[in-house]
Parts: C-alpha cells; sequence; structure tokens
C-alpha cells in the first residue's frame, strides 16, 4: 500500500516455486521506477532531426524533434522508465527467500519503505518486484509491476478468472476465462524466458498446442487490461 501523506510503501510479495532447490541464494529485490522525468544538468541531446531535413519524428507524447533545435534542452527532454530507487539494495533482501524450497511452495515476504526522495510525480511512478539468483550472477527469474498509486496489494479486483485444461497436458491445453474479453497469454519457462506469447479479441477461449513445448513446467500468464492471472502448467507429452 502506499499513503500519499507519509510517503509510506508496503508491498506483499507472494511467489509459488515450480522448482524444488537446496542451498539457494535467491532474494527479492524492489526497484521503483519513474515516467516522465525532464531536466538534469548536461543532459541536453543531439538532435539530428533539427530543422526537418530528415522528416519529422514525433515520440509517443506527442512531441516532433523535427521542429525543435539542436541540442535538445533537457528541460524539454522526457525520460520514461527510469530508476529511482532500489530496495533494499542491488543484490536484494538477504534471506527474503529460504535457501530450500520446496515444489510448489509458496513464499511471502514484506518490504516496508518510503517513496525515494528523487521522485518527481508519484503519479508516474511504478513498483517493480524482483526475484533474483544472487547465487548465479544476480540474474533475473521472474519479476512484476504496478502502478504505485493503484493498490499494490494483489486484491481481488485486480484478478481475471481463468480455467486450464487438462492439466497435465500432453497434446493441448485450453485457456477459458468467464467471459468474452481481449486478453493475452505468455507461457514461461523454468528458465524464464517467454516461450508462447499470443493475444486474443473478444473471446474467453483459447487452446495452444504442445507440439513445439519441452516436457516440464511453465507458467502461463493471462493478461486483460489491468487485470491478470498466473497458473502453473505441466507439459507431459
Amino acid at each position: 500500500m502506499y499513503d500519499p501523506s507519509s510517503g509510506n510503501v508496503t508491498v506483499d510479495v507472494s511467489s509459488d516455486f515450480i522448482l524444488e532447490g537446496s542451498g539457494l541464494d535467491l532474494r527479492y529485490a524492489l526497484v521503483f521506477t519513474e515516467d516522465g522525468i525532464t531536466g538534469g544538468s548536461g543532459y541536453a541531446q543531439t538532435n539530428y532531426y533539427a530543422g526537418g531535413g530528415q522528416g519529422p519524428l514525433v515520440d509517443a507524447n506527442g512531441f516532433d524533434y523535427s521542429t525543435a533545435p539542436d541540442p535538445v534542452s533537457a528541460s524539454v527532454m522526457q525520460y520514461d522508465h527510469v530508476v529511482v530507487g532500489i530496495v533494499p539494495q542491488y543484490e536484494g533482501a538477504a534471506g527474503s527467500v529460504p535457501a530450500n524450497i520446496a515444489f510448489q511452495q509458496n513464499v511471502t515476504y514484506t518490504f516496508s519503505t518510503t517513496l525515494p526522495a528523487p521522485v518527481m510525480n508519484a503519479n508516474h511512478v511504478y513498483v517493480n518486484v524482483i526475484l533474483l539468483d544472487n547465487g548465479n550472477g544476480g540474474i533475473v527469474v521472474n519479476a512484476a509491476h504496478k502502478k504505485l498509486t493503484n493498490v499494490i496489494d494483489l486484491v481481488e479486483d485486480d484478478l481475471i478468472e481463468a480455467s486450464i485444461y487438462p492439466n497435465p497436458a500432453r497434446d493441448y491445453f485450453q485457456v477459458e476465462l468467464a467471459e468474452n474479453t481481449d486478453f493475452e497469454l505468455e507461457l514461461v519457462n523454468t528458465m524464464g524466458q517467454v516461450v508462447f506469447k499470443q493475444s486474443y479479441t473478444d473471446r474467453n477461449t483459447a487452446v495452444i498446442s504442445t507440439s513445439d513445448l519441452a516436457k516440464g513446467m511453465y507458467i502461463l500468464n493471462v493478461i486483460s487490461g489491468e487485470k491478470y492471472s498466473s497458473k502453473s502448467i505441466a507439459v507431459t507429452r
């Protein structure tokens, strides 16, 4: 949760692990990023589109670089996805994940901190929870993010109703939602690699073939607007 009056931020993390292991050094880290940052002394940007000779170049915010000078002053530049704080440190929180993990074990952890001082506008801040493998060079195993000014805790309104069958799956599996909607399916293997991604429009079912999938465990992310669901599925073919 985020308290604008005090700047206090509390993030409750919950993970269901689909692999088991011992002697691990997995850690959660909390990363604050901000969109729409401007300014900064010495950060003027060279503008090769100045004067219009290269044609127009309009960014996502509607700024046309062909009408801007060279260089473009830092005061009018805008940067997104800027890291403004890492909690507790770059290597993550030691002890936030047990060293020994059983199959399908649920792990919870709570971050209690304050909004980083460099933040310019809390309405543009995102909270990113990252699972790091600190024993393997700090690689990112998994991650999730949510806008700060939304409720950070996972509440019922954030979830999309989805069922998967058959599970375990041999030749295929079907995803069924409670109602027709636009949604996206993302299948992630145990290495954190996205092995399948597909968008669907105004429907409530999707059938996924396992012919190109290796035998093993996967996480299926179902995303529809601000709602989502993550479920584990086993491929046994």
